[in-house]
Protein backbone atom coordinates (compact mmCIF):
# COMPACT_ATOMS: atom_id res chain seq x y z
CA UNK A 1 0.00 0.00 0.00
CA UNK A 2 1.31 3.48 -0.84
CA UNK A 3 -0.27 6.59 0.63
CA UNK A 4 0.62 10.25 0.11
CA UNK A 5 -0.57 13.09 2.29
CA UNK A 6 0.18 16.80 1.86
CA UNK A 7 -0.61 19.21 4.66
CA UNK A 8 0.42 22.71 5.82
CA UNK A 9 2.78 23.26 8.73
CA UNK A 10 2.90 26.90 9.73
CA UNK A 11 3.17 29.00 6.60
CA UNK A 12 5.59 26.69 4.81
CA UNK A 13 4.51 23.97 2.39
CA UNK A 14 5.25 20.47 3.64
CA UNK A 15 4.80 17.04 2.16
CA UNK A 16 4.97 13.84 4.19
CA UNK A 17 5.29 10.76 2.00
CA UNK A 18 4.86 7.32 3.49
CA UNK A 19 7.38 5.19 1.62
CA UNK A 20 7.22 1.70 3.14
CA UNK A 21 4.67 -0.12 5.24
CA UNK A 22 5.28 -3.00 7.59
CA UNK A 23 2.89 -5.72 6.51
CA UNK A 24 2.43 -8.98 8.37
CA UNK A 25 5.22 -11.50 7.77
CA UNK A 26 4.46 -15.23 7.52
CA UNK A 27 6.31 -17.73 9.69
CA UNK A 28 8.49 -20.33 7.98
CA UNK A 29 10.75 -23.30 8.52
CA UNK A 30 13.37 -25.01 6.38
CA UNK A 31 14.21 -28.66 5.73
CA UNK A 32 17.70 -29.28 4.37
CA UNK A 33 18.20 -32.63 2.67
CA UNK A 34 21.27 -34.51 1.45
CA UNK A 35 21.98 -36.05 -1.94
CA UNK A 36 20.90 -39.47 -0.67
CA UNK A 37 17.34 -40.49 -1.48
CA UNK A 38 14.74 -40.80 1.24
CA UNK A 39 13.90 -44.03 3.00
CA UNK A 40 10.48 -45.59 2.47
CA UNK A 41 8.13 -45.49 5.47
CA UNK A 42 9.96 -42.53 7.04
CA UNK A 43 7.76 -39.58 7.95
CA UNK A 44 7.76 -35.80 8.19
CA UNK A 45 5.03 -34.16 10.28
CA UNK A 46 4.21 -30.60 9.22
CA UNK A 47 2.01 -28.82 11.75
CA UNK A 48 0.13 -32.01 12.76
CA UNK A 49 -0.22 -33.37 9.20
CA UNK A 50 1.81 -36.55 8.63
CA UNK A 51 3.57 -37.25 5.32
CA UNK A 52 4.99 -40.76 4.80
CA UNK A 53 7.41 -41.62 1.99
CA UNK A 54 6.21 -44.78 0.18
CA UNK A 55 7.25 -46.69 -2.92
CA UNK A 56 3.54 -46.91 -3.82
CA UNK A 57 1.04 -44.28 -2.69
CA UNK A 58 -2.35 -45.37 -1.35
CA UNK A 59 -3.34 -43.33 1.70
CA UNK A 60 -3.77 -39.62 2.23
CA UNK A 61 -0.38 -38.24 3.22
CA UNK A 62 1.60 -40.80 1.26
CA UNK A 63 4.48 -39.28 -0.71
CA UNK A 64 5.94 -41.28 -3.56
CA UNK A 65 9.66 -42.02 -3.37
CA UNK A 66 11.02 -40.50 -6.55
CA UNK A 67 14.24 -42.38 -7.24
CA UNK A 68 16.50 -39.46 -6.24
CA UNK A 69 16.60 -37.04 -3.34
CA UNK A 70 15.48 -34.10 -5.48
CA UNK A 71 12.61 -36.07 -7.03
CA UNK A 72 11.36 -37.38 -3.68
CA UNK A 73 11.43 -33.99 -1.97
CA UNK A 74 9.77 -32.42 -5.01
CA UNK A 75 6.95 -34.95 -4.53
CA UNK A 76 6.81 -33.93 -0.87
CA UNK A 77 6.38 -30.29 -1.93
CA UNK A 78 3.72 -31.30 -4.45
CA UNK A 79 1.81 -33.16 -1.73
CA UNK A 80 1.79 -30.16 0.56
CA UNK A 81 0.60 -27.86 -2.22
CA UNK A 82 -1.42 -30.55 -4.06
CA UNK A 83 -0.13 -29.31 -7.38
CA UNK A 84 2.43 -30.06 -10.05
CA UNK A 85 1.77 -33.71 -10.93
CA UNK A 86 -0.73 -36.54 -11.41
CA UNK A 87 -2.66 -37.82 -8.39
CA UNK A 88 -3.69 -41.44 -7.84
CA UNK A 89 -2.26 -44.83 -7.00
CA UNK A 90 -0.48 -44.94 -10.35
CA UNK A 91 0.40 -41.25 -10.16
CA UNK A 92 3.71 -39.62 -9.58
CA UNK A 93 3.44 -38.00 -6.16
CA UNK A 94 0.36 -38.62 -3.98
CA UNK A 95 -2.71 -40.78 -3.54
CA UNK A 96 -6.03 -39.79 -5.04
CA UNK A 97 -7.49 -39.01 -1.62
CA UNK A 98 -4.64 -36.69 -0.66
CA UNK A 99 -5.39 -33.06 0.12
CA UNK A 100 -3.36 -29.86 0.21
CA UNK A 101 -2.00 -28.84 3.60
CA UNK A 102 -4.56 -26.46 5.17
CA UNK A 103 -2.09 -24.05 6.77
CA UNK A 104 1.29 -24.46 5.04
CA UNK A 105 2.69 -24.07 1.52
CA UNK A 106 6.06 -25.31 0.28
CA UNK A 107 8.79 -24.55 -2.26
CA UNK A 108 11.97 -26.41 -3.17
CA UNK A 109 15.46 -25.35 -4.19
CA UNK A 110 17.12 -28.45 -5.61
CA UNK A 111 20.78 -28.55 -6.53
CA UNK A 112 21.32 -32.19 -7.56
CA UNK A 113 23.55 -32.72 -4.55
CA UNK A 114 21.04 -31.90 -1.84
CA UNK A 115 18.74 -28.96 -1.41
CA UNK A 116 16.25 -27.15 0.78
CA UNK A 117 12.50 -27.20 1.19
CA UNK A 118 11.00 -23.98 2.55
CA UNK A 119 7.72 -24.30 4.41
CA UNK A 120 5.66 -21.10 4.81
CA UNK A 121 2.60 -20.52 6.96
CA UNK A 122 -0.37 -19.55 4.80
CA UNK A 123 -1.27 -16.00 5.77
CA UNK A 124 1.09 -13.68 7.58
CA UNK A 125 1.25 -13.21 11.30
CA UNK A 126 2.88 -14.35 14.51
CA UNK A 127 0.30 -17.14 14.89
CA UNK A 128 2.40 -19.26 12.49
CA UNK A 129 5.31 -19.31 14.95
CA UNK A 130 3.46 -22.04 16.88
CA UNK A 131 3.44 -24.44 13.89
CA UNK A 132 5.48 -27.57 14.58
CA UNK A 133 7.82 -29.64 12.41
CA UNK A 134 9.21 -33.10 13.18
CA UNK A 135 10.76 -35.93 11.13
CA UNK A 136 12.40 -39.32 11.36
CA UNK A 137 13.83 -39.22 7.83
CA UNK A 138 17.61 -39.52 8.42
CA UNK A 139 18.67 -37.68 5.26
CA UNK A 140 17.04 -34.41 6.36
CA UNK A 141 17.68 -31.80 9.03
CA UNK A 142 15.27 -29.18 10.34
CA UNK A 143 16.15 -25.57 11.01
CA UNK A 144 13.91 -25.55 14.08
CA UNK A 145 11.24 -27.60 15.82
CA UNK A 146 8.72 -24.80 15.34
CA UNK A 147 8.18 -22.24 12.62
CA UNK A 148 9.77 -18.85 13.17
CA UNK A 149 9.91 -15.25 11.92
CA UNK A 150 6.18 -14.57 11.71
CA UNK A 151 5.06 -11.10 12.76
CA UNK A 152 1.80 -9.21 12.78
CA UNK A 153 1.16 -6.06 10.79
CA UNK A 154 1.63 -2.85 12.73
CA UNK A 155 -1.30 -0.48 12.87
CA UNK A 156 -0.53 2.98 11.48
CA UNK A 157 -0.32 6.06 13.64
CA UNK A 158 -2.45 8.91 12.30
CA UNK A 159 -1.43 12.33 13.61
CA UNK A 160 -2.21 15.77 12.19
CA UNK A 161 -3.69 14.12 9.12
CA UNK A 162 -0.52 12.14 8.26
CA UNK A 163 -0.21 8.34 8.29
CA UNK A 164 2.92 7.01 10.00
CA UNK A 165 4.06 3.48 10.80
CA UNK A 166 6.18 2.76 13.90
CA UNK A 167 9.67 1.48 13.13
CA UNK A 168 9.32 2.24 9.40
CA UNK A 169 11.32 4.81 7.43
CA UNK A 170 9.24 7.77 6.28
CA UNK A 171 10.20 10.72 4.09
CA UNK A 172 9.19 14.32 4.79
CA UNK A 173 9.87 17.28 2.47
CA UNK A 174 9.46 20.75 3.94
CA UNK A 175 10.08 24.12 2.24
CA UNK A 176 10.83 26.84 4.78
CA UNK A 177 11.46 30.56 4.31
CA UNK A 178 14.69 32.07 5.60
CA UNK A 179 12.56 34.10 8.01
CA UNK A 180 11.26 30.85 9.49
CA UNK A 181 14.77 29.39 9.71
CA UNK A 182 16.05 32.49 11.49
CA UNK A 183 13.16 32.40 13.98
CA UNK A 184 13.21 28.62 14.43
CA UNK A 185 10.57 26.44 12.80
CA UNK A 186 8.99 23.02 13.36
CA UNK A 187 9.64 20.41 10.67
CA UNK A 188 8.04 17.43 12.43
CA UNK A 189 5.54 18.09 15.22
CA UNK A 190 5.81 16.41 18.61
CA UNK A 191 3.70 13.24 18.90
CA UNK A 192 2.69 12.18 22.43
CA UNK A 193 4.17 8.81 23.37
CA UNK A 194 6.54 8.61 20.39
CA UNK A 195 10.19 9.39 19.67
CA UNK A 196 11.67 10.60 16.38
CA UNK A 197 14.86 8.92 15.16
CA UNK A 198 16.67 10.54 12.23
CA UNK A 199 17.65 8.25 9.35
CA UNK A 200 18.90 10.75 6.74
CA UNK A 201 18.61 14.41 5.78
CA UNK A 202 19.42 16.81 2.96
CA UNK A 203 18.95 20.52 2.25
CA UNK A 204 18.82 22.76 -0.86
CA UNK A 205 18.98 26.56 -1.05
CA UNK A 206 16.28 28.03 -3.32
CA UNK A 207 16.43 31.41 -5.08
CA UNK A 208 20.06 32.15 -4.19
CA UNK A 209 22.86 30.81 -2.07
CA UNK A 210 22.41 31.09 1.69
CA UNK A 211 24.55 33.90 3.08
CA UNK A 212 25.90 35.17 6.41
CA UNK A 213 24.80 32.28 8.64
CA UNK A 214 27.42 29.92 10.12
CA UNK A 215 25.33 26.74 10.00
CA UNK A 216 21.71 25.79 9.37
CA UNK A 217 20.77 23.12 11.90
CA UNK A 218 18.33 20.24 12.15
CA UNK A 219 17.52 20.09 15.84
CA UNK A 220 16.22 17.41 18.18
CA UNK A 221 15.94 16.99 21.93
CA UNK A 222 17.63 14.45 24.19
CA UNK A 223 17.48 14.42 27.99
CA UNK A 224 15.48 17.66 27.72
CA UNK A 225 18.40 19.44 26.01
CA UNK A 226 18.44 20.65 22.41
CA UNK A 227 20.99 18.98 20.16
CA UNK A 228 22.17 19.57 16.59
CA UNK A 229 21.35 16.38 14.71
CA UNK A 230 22.87 17.89 11.56
CA UNK A 231 24.73 21.18 11.02
CA UNK A 232 24.85 22.27 7.37
CA UNK A 233 27.74 24.67 6.72
CA UNK A 234 26.94 27.97 4.97
CA UNK A 235 29.67 27.71 2.34
CA UNK A 236 28.04 24.60 0.85
CA UNK A 237 24.51 26.03 0.78
CA UNK A 238 24.71 27.13 -2.84
CA UNK A 239 21.67 27.70 -5.01
CA UNK A 240 20.06 24.44 -6.21
CA UNK A 241 22.83 22.34 -4.68
CA UNK A 242 21.93 19.31 -2.58
CA UNK A 243 23.88 19.01 0.67
CA UNK A 244 23.47 15.70 2.47
CA UNK A 245 24.20 14.15 5.81
CA UNK A 246 27.71 12.71 5.62
CA UNK A 247 28.99 15.39 3.21
CA UNK A 248 31.81 17.58 4.47
CA UNK A 249 29.24 20.30 5.13
CA UNK A 250 26.61 17.93 6.59
CA UNK A 251 28.15 17.44 10.03
CA UNK A 252 26.58 14.98 12.47
CA UNK A 253 27.12 14.28 16.15
CA UNK A 254 29.98 12.07 17.31
CA UNK A 255 29.64 8.31 17.67
CA UNK A 256 26.47 8.10 15.56
CA UNK A 257 24.43 10.00 18.15
CA UNK A 258 22.52 11.89 15.43
CA UNK A 259 20.80 8.63 14.51
CA UNK A 260 19.62 7.68 17.99
CA UNK A 261 16.10 8.33 19.22
CA UNK A 262 15.18 11.73 20.60
CA UNK A 263 13.01 12.36 23.65
CA UNK A 264 9.37 11.34 23.42
CA UNK A 265 6.84 14.05 22.67
CA UNK A 266 9.44 16.42 21.19
CA UNK A 267 9.56 18.01 17.74
CA UNK A 268 12.24 18.08 15.07
CA UNK A 269 12.98 21.70 14.19
CA UNK A 270 15.23 23.85 12.00
CA UNK A 271 17.32 26.78 13.23
CA UNK A 272 20.63 28.55 12.70
CA UNK A 273 23.93 29.33 14.37
CA UNK A 274 25.15 32.95 14.68
CA UNK A 275 24.01 35.42 11.99
CA UNK A 276 20.66 35.18 10.25
CA UNK A 277 20.40 33.47 6.87
CA UNK A 278 20.40 36.00 4.02
CA UNK A 279 20.00 36.02 0.22
CA UNK A 280 18.25 32.66 -0.28
CA UNK A 281 14.45 32.77 -0.49
CA UNK A 282 13.77 29.28 0.84
CA UNK A 283 15.48 26.16 2.06
CA UNK A 284 14.07 22.79 1.01
CA UNK A 285 14.64 20.16 3.69
CA UNK A 286 14.13 16.42 3.15
CA UNK A 287 14.11 14.27 6.26
CA UNK A 288 13.99 10.50 6.50
CA UNK A 289 12.97 9.36 9.95
CA UNK A 290 11.44 6.56 11.98
CA UNK A 291 9.14 6.57 15.00
CA UNK A 292 9.84 4.55 18.14
CA UNK A 293 7.46 3.97 21.02
CA UNK A 294 8.33 5.72 24.27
Amino acid sequence: MLATKDYPVGSGAAQSRYIRTRSSVPAKNVITYTASDVTATKVVVVNKVTYTFQTAVAAAGDVKVGGSADASWLNFVRCINKSGGTEGAAGDYMAANGVAHPTVSATIDASGSGGVVTLTAIGGGAFGNSFTLTKDEPEATLTAATFYGGSDAEAPLVFNGAIRYPGVAHEHRHRVTVVQVNAGHTLLPAIPGWKYRLVDASIVAIGDAAGAVTTVNILGTLATSSRKLVAFGQAALLKDTVVRVGDTAGVVLADGASFTANDANTAITIGKTDADVTDASYLDVVLKYALESA
